[in-house]
């Protein structure tokens, strides 16, 4: 199933990972931070969590607290703090084993209420919506 909140291939208008690359070397350059060249190197490191947050999967930097959006099978690398103490090198991101089924559950929200983290069941999820009469 195709996810419908808005991901990293989405916002940036791209298709691969290469090209998120791109994109965040963009990004850092203006914040004055060079990033490493790309790489096809599986990511290593400490993982990182997507959350569903007001309709966008993001990614948080453990380091810096920098949030990205976020893109199944691409890992994590900063534009903020260029992952230095992973070395520089892209961290692995996991996401829930359904996001597909957690964004069903939630587009019922307002898009602000659209928020998912970890730990958290589609159960409790379709709770929630009940309690707010959803």
């Amino acid at each position: 199933m195709v996810l419908t909140a808005i991901t990293a291939r989405g916002f940036f208008a791209i298709s691969t990972a290469a090209e998120y690359h791109t994109s965040l070397v963009r990004v850092a350059a203006a914040r004055g931070v060079t990033l490493p060249a790309w790489t096809e190197d599986r990511p290593k490191g400490g993982m990182i969590t997507a959350r569903l947050e007001a309709w966008r999967w993001i990614m948080e930097c453990p380091d810096c607290h920098d949030a990205l959006f976020a893109e199944r099978g691409w890992g994590f690398l900063c534009p903020n703090c260029a992952n230095v103490a992973n070395a520089g090198r892209y961290r692995p991101v996991v996401w829930p084993v359904d996001p597909a089924a957690i964004e069903a559950v939630l587009s019922v929200r307002p898009v602000a209420n659209r928020n998912w983290t970890p730990g958290e069941s589609l159960d409790d999820l379709r709770r929630e919506n009940q309690e707010h009469g959803l």
